[in-house]
């Protein structure tokens, strides 16, 4: 989700906790209630363990204006939004 936002991961989890989606406790991520409102939920894999995992949705719900004057939109965003290939847009980069 940090690469289709434009954003490296840990900007991402910055947005997430300012936003109030997530907090850090004992070195560990963990879902607040607004998280979980907003389609949040644990998984757990068996190699790596529990990590959250989000509905595509949460990028409509992600305030990338706070702490920041310009809100970011990506090229799916774009695309959406006109209706036009993902592909078309990157290519007027």
């Amino acid at each position: 989700m940090s690469k289709e936002l434009g954003l490296p991961t840990k900007g991402l989890f910055e947005v997430m906790v300012n936003n109030g989606l997530i907090s850090r406790e004992n070195d560990t991520w963990v879902l607040t209630e607004l998280g979980k409102t907003n389609g949040g939920v644990i998984k757990n894999h068996p190699q790596h363990g529990s990590f959250i995992a989000w509905d595509e949705k949460i990028k409509d719900v992600l305030d990338l204006t706070k702490d920041s004057e310009e809100k970011l939109i990506s090229a799916i965003g774009l695309s959406k939004h006109f209706g036009i290939s993902k592909l078309r847009i990157n290519l007027t980069q």
